[in-house]
């Protein structure tokens, strides 16, 4: 036998012999070549072996015939099995890859040792091979992501957004963890197609911490035709998909992954009551299973979420994790300015997630394989400074988050102070009296600024006089997710709705100083923020679109 080759691409067949030319072709005109494919054919009725054949003179590709039918999950399992290579990809007979797909994905896990699988974006394709739309899921972030985000509660409350496609698994994390498991039915028949599999993969190797890097391209084709398994008419018509996500719900809405979920509970319900109530349309008597068994589940998952709703996200931590989002405008030489005051700091378990909204790719910023701490940067081209904050609180690795002011000047006890005291019961938010500055534009900006605050805040409320900015604030990443992040609507200060809104809804604990902490003032940022200046003009109308959305003023805590 030749040495084992660096990729396997592994294709389980069945009935599918018309589009596996393309599968294989596709496979074969990779830029990357390091690979073999293997495709396991599960006793096909139609021209699956006539087509094949014409493909045997390649001699990286490798043809099993099973001798029995063994059903579409073991036949997964068995093609994982006969992969050879340091990685794996599973392809679909019916799908294709996009030109650079083995080799882009290879690339990522390179670059990124701690991933245990690299992921891309996909497109549609018709029953002729023409690409039809790529795919715009909400669990997909614009950007390429490192390591580092949870997608345990991103796939309940997104769905399944990781297409096997185009993912490229190291295959030890295969042979660990498992592949399809053929347990799972929604029929009592264990080893029957259960269609979600690869959902179920997914929240599996996510919930055992295995991570993930994801590239921001189209790198694979789902073909969307009539005898497609998870779009068609049986699919919807009966309910399958509602009753996949049933079973998924009472194995991973455990108490056990409580924590993994706080904060991400409307999300979920939302997913929830849409495949419920398609459920619920599609519902006809036996044509979808037991209707009360599958509703109930739904009711347990419901009953679950709104339990953990209700948690006030106040219990103790220990040894909490920090994530430090740091904003950037095409000026990375900040971040290394950053490290050096991080590394001076007393606490020590933080991660750093910079947010470049320029357009510079950072995305090599911070590298250092010495460094004990994850630096990771987003590059998200154009976005408000509210989206760039909520997609990072989204992917970040901590339990705690700190909106960082890139100039900002932190004692070296700072860190430490901020997680000490969330780190206690009954504490979710707190307030450091950091020392403000601006420049010498914004002077004589307050007058309008006081006018309007003064709708918001009552008389002696000690933010009167000077509104801390975000940089003063830091607070448990649940509590963060739960109220919903900034609002992107504002094109100004979300972030003082925002801070307005905790202090409407939390209680927010204000700390004593301890040694100067300078960052940015709130009008600072907000000229910073508009490139063409403000004006009192400016600031009054985006703080009356924050003031419309408080009606009665806060009381002083």
């Amino acid at each position: 036998m030749s040495a084992a080759p660096l990729i396997s691409v592994v294709i389980p067949a069945y009935n599918y012999g018309r589009y596996l030319p393309k599968a294989l072709s596709s496979v074969q005109t990779q830029d990357f070549q390091d690979w073999e494919l293997v495709v396991v054919d599960d006793c096909s009725t139609d021209d699956t072996p006539e087509r094949l054949q014409a493909f045997q003179a390649d001699d990286r590709i490798r043809v099993i015939r099973n001798a029995e039918n063994l059903g579409a999950v073991a036949n997964v399992n068995k093609a994982f099995g006969e992969a050879r290579g340091e990685f794996v990809l599973l392809l679909g007979a019916d799908d294709f890859l996009l030109p650079g797909c083995l080799g882009r994905l290879l690339n990522a896990l390179r670059q990124y040792p701690q991933a245990g699988f690299a992921y891309a974006n996909y497109v549609m394709a018709d029953d002729q091979d023409r690409l039809v739309s790529t795919v715009r899921h909400p669990g997909h972030l614009p950007c390429h992501l490192p390591p580092g985000r949870d997608d345990f509660p991103d796939l309940l409350r997104f769905d399944e957004y990781i297409y096997m496609g185009a993912t490229l698994f190291r295959t030890r994390v295969i042979r660990e963890q498992g592949a399809f498991d053929p347990e799972l039915t929604i029929d009592d028949q264990p080893g029957r197609f259960f269609r979600a599999t690869d959902w179920d993969l997914a929240l599996r190797l996510s919930l055992r911490g295995v991570l993930s890097t994801f590239i921001y391209a189209p790198l694979g084709a789902f073909r969307i035709h009539d005898n497609q398994a998870s779009v068609g008419r049986d699919f919807d018509e009966q309910g399958i998909g509602a009753r996949e996500f049933a079973v998924l719900l009472d194995r991973y809405l455990v108490a056990e992954n409580r924590d993994r979920l706080a904060g991400y509970e409307a999300g979920i319900l939302d997913t929830l009551n849409r495949k419920r109530e398609a459920y619920r349309q599609a519902s006809l008597p036996g044509r979808n299973g037991d209707a009360a068994q599958v509703l109930a589940a739904y009711e347990r998952g419901e009953a679950y979420l709104r339990e953990l709703q209700n948690d006030p996200l106040d219990g103790p931590l220990d040894n909490p994790t920090l994530t430090i989002v740091l904003p950037l405008m095409d000026n990375p030489e900040v971040v290394d300015q950053v490290l050096t005051q991080l590394d001076l700091q007393q606490f020590k378990n933080w991660e750093l997630l910079a947010v470049n909204r320029g357009r510079m790719d950072c995305a090599n910023l911070g590298d250092d394989p010495t460094r004990s701490q994850a630096v990771r940067c987003l590059h998200l081209p154009g976005v408000g400074l509210a989206t760039a904050y909520n997609l990072a609180a989204q992917v970040a690795g901590g339990q705690l988050l700190y909106f960082m002011d890139p100039q900002g000047d932190l004692a070296p006890d700072f860190l430490a102070y901020l997680v000490q005291a969330l780190s206690q019961p009954g504490c979710t938010t707190v307030q450091y009296p950091v020392s403000t500055r601006e420049p010498e534009e914004c002077a004589g900006l307050h007058r309008a600024w006081n006018s309007l605050l003064g709708m918001v805040l009552s008389a002696g409320h000690p933010w009167q006089g000077q509104m801390p900015p975000l940089a003063a604030f830091a607070l448990r990443r649940a509590l963060f997710l739960r109220q919903g992040g900034l609002d992107q609507s504002l094109p100004l200060l979300a972030d003082l709705d925002f801070i307005l809104t905790l202090e409407r809804n939390f209680t927010v604990h204000q700390l004593e100083a301890k040694g100067d902490v300078q960052v940015g003032s709130m009008i600072a940022m907000m000229f910073q923020e508009n490139a063409l200046g403000l004006t009192d003009q400016g600031i009054e109308q985006a703080l009356q679109m924050v003031v419309r959305k408080f009606a009665l003023p806060l009381t002083q805590r």
